[in-house]
C-alpha cells in the first residue's frame, strides 16, 4: 500500500496545529502529551513531519520482516498506533497472509485503526488494545517495536525487551527503530539543532517545535545509542545492526 493511501484511509486527514501559536488559549493546561483523538485526526501529517524518513523506516521494516519471517510463527507490531507498520507488513507478504498481532494501548488509536481494517479486504491482522508490558507475546519469528519503546518506563525497557527476546524463535528478529540521544552533550545539541530545522522544513513554527518539545519530555526520554546496543547484548541477542539513520533517529535489526 502507497503511503498516500494509507494516509486515506486513516481518514486522518487534518493539518498538525495542536501546538500552533493560534490554539495556545485552548490547550490550557495541557502539558504531558499523550495520544489522544485529538492526537490521531493529524497522526499520519504530525509523524511526516516529525520523524525524518518515518515511512521509509516502515516500509524496509517490512522487508526485513519478509526475510527472518519463519513458517508457522506470529509476527507482532508493538505499539502499533494506526497500523503503518501492520499494513507495510501485510501488503508486502500477499498472497501470503501471515497472522499479524497488533498491540496499541491508545483506545483512540485502536478505534480508528479498527475502522481502517473494517474498511479494506486485509483480514490477517489482529489488533489488541494493551499496554505491550502487560501483553503476552508467543511463538513470534518478526517483533517490530517502531518508536514505542522510548514511551515505556526507562526502568521497564530492559525486562520488556527480555521478553520480546524469549517470545522469538531462534533466528527470529526484534526491528527497533527510536529517537536517540548522542553520547556527548555537544553532539546531542548539534543533532538537537539540525533535527530543529528540518522540522521547520517541514513547515513547523520554533513556537511549535519548543511547545510540543516540551509537552512530550516528561513521557519520552531516549536513550543513548550505546545504551542500547548494550542492552541488546545483555539480553543475548547475538546480531545486532544499525541499518538506519537519520539526524537522531536510529533503526536496529537484532537477531536472536
Amino acid at each position: 500500500m502507497e503511503t498516500k493511501e494509507f494516509v486515506s484511509l486513516t481518514g486522518a486527514k487534518e493539518i498538525d496545529r495542536l501546538f500552533h501559536e493560534d490554539n495556545s488559549s485552548n490547550r490550557g493546561d495541557w502539558i504531558d502529551f499523550v495520544f489522544n483523538e485529538e492526537v490521531v485526526n493529524v497522526f499520519p501529517n504530525m509523524i511526516s513531519r516529525s520523524v525524518p524518513r518515518y515511512w521509509e523506516v516502515n516500509q524496509e521494516t517490512a522487508v526485513w520482516a519478509r526475510k527472518f519471517y519463519q513458517e508457522g510463527s506470529n509476527i507482532y507490531d508493538l505499539g502499533a498506533s494506526l497500523g503503518a507498520v501492520s499494513w507495510e507488513i501485510a501488503q508486502r507478504f500477499l498472497p501470503e497472509k501471515p497472522p499479524i498481532v497488533a498491540i496499541e494501548q491508545s483506545s483512540a488509536m485502536v478505534q480508528q485503526f479498527q475502522s481502517n481494517l473494517e474498511a479494506s479486504d486485509i483480514r490477517n491482522i489482529q489488533i489488541i488494545e494493551e499496554d505491550i508490558c502487560n501483553a503476552q507475546i508467543q511463538n513470534a519469528s518478526v517483533i517490530v517495536c517502531n518508536y514505542t519503546l522510548q514511551f515505556i518506563c526507562t526502568r521497564q525497557r530492559k525486562e520488556l525487551l527480555s521478553k520480546i527476546y524469549s517470545a522469538l524463535r531462534p533466528k527470529g528478529v526484534l526491528l527497533l527503530a527510536e529517537k536517540v540521544a548522542l553520547e556527548d552533550e555537544q553532539s546531542n545539541q548539534k543533532m538537537r539543532q539540525l533535527h530543529h530545522e528540518w522540522k521547520m522544513a517541514q513547515g513547523y513554527s520554533l513556537t511549535e517545535i519548543e511547545e510540543k518539545s516540551r509537552a512530550i519530555a516528561n513521557v519520552m526520554p531516549v536513550d543513548a545509542i550505546s545504551t542500547h546496543e548494550k542492552r541488546f547484548k545483555e539480553i543475548g541477542f547475538s546480531s545486532v545492526v544499525r541499518w538506519s539513520q537519520k539526524y537522531n533517529f536510529v533503526a536496529w535489526v537484532a537477531q536472536k
